[in-house]
């Protein structure tokens, strides 16, 4: 009676875990698809930003950079999102398998929210609202706001 006792405590506790696993692959599956996204949304960001490096010293140029721009701060806001459900996934992991070794997922989610600031320093919306304007004087572009 001894040994089944013991057989089926140990029985119980691997069912339990194997459950729990079971539930982590899910949750897992779900965070590397979410991680998956927010990559992309970074790596659509990182080439639109780097897409920008010259600056136009043109009225019109600088009025399509300047919508350019604008576009890009909406799509940054909604690609936000992304990042978040990554984040709120990753933080389940981190939370509910604290026991198991999570240091990956939590590298990982770590590089990715350092991307996104890294993209969001470069793009400050306020730098973007600058009003373009041109020197009567000589005809030179000036345009506030942006280094």
């Amino acid at each position: 009676e001894k040994i089944q006792n013991q057989w089926d405590e140990v029985h119980g506790h691997l069912q339990s875990r194997r459950q729990q696993l079971h539930e982590m692959l899910k949750d897992s599956a779900q965070w590397l698809e979410a991680k998956q996204e927010a990559e992309q949304v970074l790596e659509c960001a990182k080439a639109r930003l780097e897409s920008w490096k010259e600056i136009s010293y043109t009225v019109e140029g600088l009025k399509r950079q300047n919508a350019e721009l604008k576009q890009f701060a909406k799509e940054l806001r909604q690609w936000h999102i992304n990042v978040d459900v990554a984040n709120d996934l990753a933080l389940k992991l981190l939370r509910d398998y604290s026991t198991d070794d999570t240091r990956k997922v939590e590298l990982m989610t770590n590089n990715i929210n350092d991307a996104w600031a890294t993209i969001n320093k470069r793009y400050i919306p306020s730098d973007f609202e600058a009003d373009i304007s041109t020197d009567t004087s000589g005809g030179n572009v000036n345009i506030c706001g942006i280094p």
